[in-house]
């Protein structure tokens, strides 16, 4: 197994997880089998595997997760009749990193530079939080990069998380670049050998791509990662008020969220606004906790902050212009426990200025 400098290996925190008990059993989706996993997280799982399906041209292999929980590995590999295995930390969160990183292994080797940012890419969650509403620097020596012990030893002299922004998120951000020019099939395989001209297609070589990336206009936080599952049909609502399941603890991937506390349990659903329009979103915490929201774009366009976390009560409600487009909302309260873990949040969607 390669050793991993910028994304967390799937085996992260296996010594310390407890051993599964002898009764307790998995839980099963098409695409997985689950140990520790809520029904509302299992649901999270595959939305992510069918939307990486569909977004990468492939089939997502039989794959087991052992979320806070030491996994049942018959070999070193951790491997068992061809399936994949994720080891992971909800509480950590990072159970999307992790199996964002199972996935992009199998499917092909990459620099670490390239393939940590693909899991950047691929992990979703919070797009720029509040520690990254700024400019990404594409000033970065992404070649000098390539070979992957100048990549861990330039980790090493400059350390994280300042190397993270300066270095990790810009990477992410080509990368994303990248597979949206040429496709998610081809910009991979470009991104598996970058020295070879041949796989660059419309973008020339590696030093093409590179100076096209830097033309292009300028993106803050991490507007480059992909919401496959914050924006997937499963996760669909309509404008009016739905009960959105939560989770506990939380799934979502927010590595700079201040306030990650607020994230312990979560709800997601999108919604589609086919004009320009004053939006209203109001969430009620079932548990009568702290509520909280926070509105971010389903595709390129920045909708700004758009951000609720101070109610009265057990309600928190905000109102901002939004341009047309698909668009998530990240909701739930500051608390919660195993017993209330699959209780929704009732969510209230509302267009219209008001008087």
């Amino acid at each position: 197994m390669r050793s991993v400098a910028f994304a967390l290996l799937a085996c992260v925190g296996c010594v310390a997880a407890p051993e599964p008990s002898d009764g307790e059993r998995a839980s099963y989706t098409d695409h997985f089998e689950l140990y520790g996993v809520s029904p509302a997280q299992a649901a999270w799982y595959e939305a992510f595997a069918v939307e990486y399906e569909a977004w990468r041209g492939v089939t997502v292999p039989p794959t087991r997760v052992f979320q806070d929980t030491r996994p049942i590995c018959p070999s070193p590999e951790c491997t068992n009749n061809g399936r994949l295995t994720v080891a992971c930390s909800a509480v950590d969160g990072d159970c999307m990193p992790n199996l964002a990183a199972t996935l992009t292994d199998h499917f092909g080797v990459m620099p670490l530079v390239f393939r940590n940012g693909m899991i950047e890419v691929l992990a979703g969650g919070v797009g720029h939080g509040d520690l990254l509403d700024y400019e990404l620097d594409r000033a970065v020596d992404l070649p000098g990069l390539v070979d992957d012990e100048t990549y861990q030893t330039d980790l090493a002299s400059h350390g994280s998380p300042s190397w993270v922004f300066t270095v990790g998120y810009p990477a992410a951000d080509f990368v994303r670049f990248v597979v949206d020019t040429l496709g998610p099939a081809s910009g991979s395989r470009a991104l598996e050998v970058p020295g070879d001209a041949a796989r660059w297609g419309e973008l020339g070589d590696l030093a093409g791509a590179l100076e096209k990336w830097r033309g292009q206009p300028a993106t803050i936080g991490r507007m480059y990662r992909l919401p496959l599952v914050e924006c997937a049909a499963a996760n669909r609502i309509g404008l009016g008020a739905s009960s959105v399941p939560t989770m506990v603890p939380g799934i979502l991937y927010a590595p700079d969220l201040a306030q990650l506390v607020l994230l312990g349990r979560i709800a997601v659903g999108n919604f589609e606004l086919a004009a320009s329009d004053q939006v209203t979103i109001s969430v009620t915490s079932t548990i009568h906790a702290s509520p909280f929201f926070r509105v971010e774009s389903c595709g390129d366009q920045d909708p700004g902050r758009f951000v609720a976390s101070e109610g009265t009560g057990a309600t928190v409600s905000g109102r901002a212009d939004l341009p047309a487009g698909r668009y998530f909302v990240i909701a739930g309260s500051n608390g919660g426990d195993a017993a209330s873990a699959e209780r929704p949040e009732l969510v209230s969607i509302t267009t219209g200025a008001s008087p």
